[in-house]
């Protein structure tokens, strides 16, 4: 009896001991230096995955602290992004392993983004909680022969859903169909007005009491889509500010689990092009604006339809030169402009929106602390430590 104690007992060392060698030990560290929880796509670069033996980012896995395998992506410049989720003030340990049972899974919670020539040439991209559009050059083209539908403008529209699932292939699909997406079928809706406004976060340049703004864009390329991150570019044909021809391109990211898109702008001119001025547009003579300046950010609230929506921008406090509240009688002129300092030409900021009909936030307030808490993560990021 005590012999074969023994030996279970030398069988369950054993099994621990190779349990112990065959399962690594965590090798990735997220810290979180502020005080409140947080969720957000990090990278990896190829170059650190080599480090912990893995050579093709594809066949790498990521497991978190409960043992569970969690969705990645890798980029077109790559890198493997993964969420965190770290609580205020703590750090947060991941494994990083070859993955045992080959391609990356697939999850229908994704990030999306293309070209829609069945409606036209819209881009549009949305991630788990919002959706986007903006207009392409045949859009442009209708537009000035007076066809219904058809939108000359470079703003930003928003498609207001309210499941986390995609909606866009569906929504199109639903229009192509002779159905519309102007009605809520219980996903959400476009009711969202843009026309020539800036909508939620077009670009411009304001000088001589004057916003001047590319039209349609006439190129775009999808970079990345899903199931963390999608990433594209649009490219405008040449337009004059102020005396001056300005050449515009985007490059737009979205993040799965965020409001706020990211928008990185570059503006080019026979001079340099030192400012620019970001907007929101107010279609409403009771929404209210409210901004915290030196934290970056700024935001409409407002009525809509039948319920209430907020639409923001966030920006490095630092390239701030100052903001106005325009109200006009004009048709899609009343905008929150934020006038900013560019480098070279360049301007990084954050635009998006929340609808109350979403369940997404409780109201303004609410909706604000997220925004603030947003650009104070914008100021201390995530770090990242690879064992």
């Amino acid at each position: 009896m005590i012999q074969l104690k023994r030996y279970c007992l030398t069988i369950l060392l054993f099994s621990l001991l190779i349990q112990a060698c065959t399962s690594p030990e965590p090798s990735i560290s997220v810290k979180n230096e502020l005080d409140f929880d947080r969720s957000e796509v990090l990278s990896i670069s190829a170059e650190q995955l080599k480090k912990l033996g893995i050579e093709d980012l594809k066949s790498a896995e990521i497991i978190d602290s409960n043992g569970q395998s969690i969705i990645t992506q890798v980029t077109a410049d790559s890198k493997l992004l993964f969420q965190a989720i770290v609580a205020g003030n703590s750090v947060v340990s991941y494994t990083a392993r070859v993955r045992p049972g080959g391609e990356i899974p697939k999850t229908e919670i994704s990030t999306y983004s293309r070209i829609v020539p069945e409606r036209l040439d819209d881009y549009a991209w949305e991630n788990d909680k919002v959706a986007f559009r903006t207009y392409g050059p045949e859009g442009q083209r209708q537009a000035a022969l007076g066809v219904n539908g058809a939108t000359t403008s470079s703003g930003i529209d928003c498609w207001l859903k309210r499941v986390d699932y995609p909606i866009l292939d569906k929504w199109y699909k639903k229009y192509e169909n002779g159905g519309t997406y102007h009605k809520d079928d219980g996903e959400g809706l476009d009711n969202y007005h843009v026309g020539a406004s800036r909508g939620c976060g077009g670009i411009g340049i304001f000088a001589n009491d004057t916003l001047y703004t590319s039209k349609n864009f006439i190129k775009w390329n999808t970079i990345d889509e899903g199931p963390l991150q999608t990433t594209f570019t649009l490219t405008y044909a040449p337009w004059e500010a102020n005396g001056l021809m300005i050449s515009e391109e985007k490059k737009i990211s979205l993040d799965l689990g965020s409001n706020l898109m990211k928008v990185e702008v570059t503006l080019k001119s026979s001079e340099n092009v030192n400012q620019a001025t970001a907007g929101i547009a107010i279609h409403d003579s009771l929404a209210v604006t409210n901004s915290d300046k030196k934290s970056g950010w700024f935001n409409v609230w407002s009525p809509h339809v039948d319920s209430e929506l907020g639409t923001a921008l966030v920006l490095n406090p630092s390239d701030i030169k100052d903001f106005v509240d325009l109200r006009t009688s004009e048709k899609d002129k009343s905008h929150l402009l934020v006038h900013a300092n560019t480098n070279a030409g360049k301007l990084t900021y954050y635009a998006g929106f929340t609808w109350m009909k979403s369940g997404q936030f409780k109201g303004q307030e609410d909706w604000e602390a997220y925004l603030d808490k947003f650009s104070r993560g914008l100021k201390s990021p995530l770090s990242v430590t690879i064992k």
